[in-house]
């Protein structure tokens, strides 16, 4: 005979009852690919840190080689500087003394007229001078001794200071 029909044309379903993993493998497997990953990540970090190293050391190289031609170019401006401003104090130097030596030449200069002056004056000094001594000579009996040679010093001194010649003391 045959089994009869029923309205449900599908059998029960029945699912099966899940499986759980075993707990301590699912997490070993994990915990080996998390120390792969780092184990990974660790190199990348290494290699990126060796790379930065190297570019900071090429930034400081080239810093370096453009630093140099610099400070180079400042020392030789200084030197410049410092040859201009002793040509410059040099060169009024030379135009001071060359005032001086025209002005003290040529006879419209104060330095000339001041040194006239002077050599005027020293000469009218020892024009007096002789004319002193000659009057005290005319004065004076020719004795040579002591006494008389302190009085011919005496009257010449005296007759000095009549024309503000002072003598320094023997």
């Amino acid at each position: 005979m045959a089994p009869p029909i029923s309205k449900d044309p599908l059998p029960p379903f029945d699912p099966p009852e899940p499986t759980r993993p075993n707990p301590a493998g699912v997490l070993s497997t994990d915990l080996k690919s998390l120390v792969k990953e780092l184990g990974s990540l660790r190199a990348d970090v290494e290699r990126a840190d060796t790379r930065r190293k190297r570019e900071n050391g090429y930034i400081l190289a080239a810093a370096g080689c453009l630093a140099i031609p610099i400070l180079l170019m400042l020392a030789i401006a200084w030197q410049q500087l410092s040859i201009a401003r002793n040509a410059r104090t040099a060169a009024e130097g030379a135009q001071r003394a060359a005032h001086r030596i025209e002005d003290c030449t040529t006879p419209a200069g104060k330095c000339y007229a001041d040194s006239s002056r002077r050599t005027g004056g020293a000469v009218a000094n020892i024009l007096r001078g002789n004319v002193v001594i000659a009057e005290c000579r005319q004065q004076r009996s020719p004795d040579t001794s002591v006494a008389a040679q302190r009085e011919l010093e005496t009257c010449i001194t005296d007759g000095l200071k009549k024309f503000g010649i002072t003598l320094p003391p023997p």
